[in-house]
């Protein structure tokens, strides 16, 4: 009986293994950096911007994700942004692209900034999920 019992339970280990490798592996890993910022043109259509970036806009890293810049507030209000359409963010594990467009689909503006993450690695989202981390305060992210 005991032997069983330890048998399953290994089995079922290796199935959870199995089952978060399978999903990081099957996951989009887009190109969210400067060389993918800096070929987003304006006049683009959004198509063409996932193509370069290589998935639709999301949250590609680990737990919540905010714009990291502490003057975005100031900046957005300062920019002047003549995008009347949607815009679309990508996250990635540090930075982030955002787009605004014009009611056709077009890119009419695009912003490179910091990403603040919620959890630094797994590691740190298990020791914030048991209390045995503070969670991560919110502040600034250099993106260089």
């Amino acid at each position: 009986m005991g032997r069983r019992i330890m048998n399953s339970a290994a089995g079922l280990m290796v199935l959870a293994i199995v089952t978060v490798v399978s999903m990081w592996l099957l996951r989009p890993h887009p190109r969210i950096n400067e060389e993918s910022f800096n070929a987003i043109q304006v006049g683009m259509t959004e198509q063409e911007v996932v193509a370069i970036i290589g998935a639709p806009a999301g949250n590609y890293g680990l737990g919540r994700a905010e714009e990291g810049d502490v003057f975005a507030v100031a900046a957005i209000m300062l920019e002047l942004d003549h995008s009347t359409g949607p815009k679309k963010d990508w996250f990635g594990p540090e930075k982030g692209i955002r787009i605004g467009s014009d009611l056709e689909g077009k890119v009419m503006t695009k912003r490179l900034y910091g990403v603040w993450r919620e959890y630094d690695s797994p590691l740190d989202m298990v020791c914030v999920w048991c209390r045995l981390k503070a969670p991560k305060p919110r502040g600034f992210v250099d993106i260089d």
